[in-house]
């Protein structure tokens, strides 16, 4: 674990989340908080700073019918949130490895509702904004928005820690709070959910997947903002775990997320470790036992394979099963697996690679 590790907050991103929506918003503070959290490292400590960026998912949430749009939408903002990343990452010569690399990972939350504190029918990767508040992660830095919402967020979350953010006591992470100049959000009533609309509901999902392989790697030894993503996405296709089925664990089908990488050798036992230091910053509820890590609670195994065994066993027609790859990486997974068969229930999502985008300065 770094001892360099920051907590940005983000309020609710905009209503519309095209790049350049996401870009006007979320642009000012995430540069600020790279930069700072870059230049904070000791230059000649090799280990990179990390980063974890809330982002409140509620809007998403409550005007999401079911799995399908939820995993959409999601996917739509992820994607355009790590392309930003990238894009500050090259224009401010942020190193992905050694002095001066900031390790950035997107964390989604929802508000902690009545409807949905207790996250019923969400998958895993999305947790309660108290369960994020109320762990035990190390944070030494905690940065936050400079607006009304920014504040009322940095309120609440200092709350559910059980501090008093107007007196600074009880919590060491009060005085490490740091206000970033934030974006530009334009609010449109019409694209507003009254309250009423219809709230994610994991049960009705037309098709749910219980076993997801996601294909990573190729790049060296750094889980990069593709693997990122991909990763991420991974787990957000997994039918939601917090259901009634935890009554009795023995009713619930066991989830299962495979990742297959492309590399060999030291590579591969490398990408291992950093792929699953990210799958288990974004649950928050992992363990490793041996070779395996696994889900504590809740049902879901998390394996890594060699890519020419990632379809193994995919005849099974009682589940589902999604293999999530990029576009780039595709063929190599395709060369790979030759023509072996990869079960009629598999259902292939092909993703675009994040790629750093191009705008003018301003």
């Amino acid at each position: 674990m770094t001892d360099c590790l920051g907590l940005l907050l983000l309020p609710t991103p905009p209503q519309q989340i095209t790049f350049l929506d996401v870009r006007v918003a979320l642009h000012p503070p995430l540069s600020s908080a790279v930069l700072r959290l870059s230049k904070a490292r000791p230059r000649q400590q090799e280990s990179a700073a990390l980063l974890e960026i809330a982002i409140p998912l509620t809007r998403v949430i409550q005007n999401s019918y079911n799995h399908q749009e939820l995993f959409a939408e999601t996917g739509r903002l992820l994607f355009n949130v790590y392309q930003l990343l990238e894009t500050i990452y090259q224009k401010e010569n942020i190193p992905s490895e050694g002095p001066g690399a900031v390790d950035t990972r997107i964390l989604f939350v929802h508000d902690g509702s009545e409807e949905l504190d207790d996250g019923e029918g969400l998958p895993l990767v999305i947790t309660s904004f108290g369960a994020l508040a109320r762990t035990s992660r190390p944070w030494t830095h905690l940065f936050a928005v400079e607006s009304e919402p920014g504040e009322t967020l940095l309120r609440r979350f200092m709350t559910l820690r059980g501090g008093d953010i107007s007196r600074r006591e009880h919590d060491p992470l009060l005085e490490s709070i740091q206000r970033l100049k934030g974006g530009l959000q334009i609010y449109m009533p019409s694209l507003h959910s009254n309250g009423l609309g219809p709230i994610y509901d994991g049960s009705r999902q037309d098709s749910p997947t219980w076993k997801v392989t996601v294909v990573i790697g190729g790049g060296g030894r750094r889980v990069d903002f593709t693997d990122k993503y991909l990763l991420t996405m991974g787990l957000l296709s997994i039918a939601g775990v917090r259901d009634q089925g935890l009554a009795d664990p023995g009713r619930i089908e066991p989830r299962a997320l495979h990742v297959a990488i492309l590399d060999e050798g030291d590579h591969q036992l490398e990408m291992e470790t950093k792929a699953f230091a990210f799958i288990q910053s974004l649950t928050g509820f992992l363990r490793y036992e041996g070779q395996s890590p696994t889900v504590s609670g809740v049902g879901v195994d998390v394996t890594f394979q060699p890519l020419q065994d990632s379809m193994a066993n995919t005849s099974d027609e009682t589940n589902a099963r999604v293999v999530v790859v990029s576009k780039t990486r595709r063929k190599a997974w395709e060369e790979i697996l030759g023509g072996r068969d990869r079960g009629k229930n598999t259902t292939i999502v092909e993703l675009n690679p994040i790629e750093p985008a191009e705008w003018e300065d301003d």
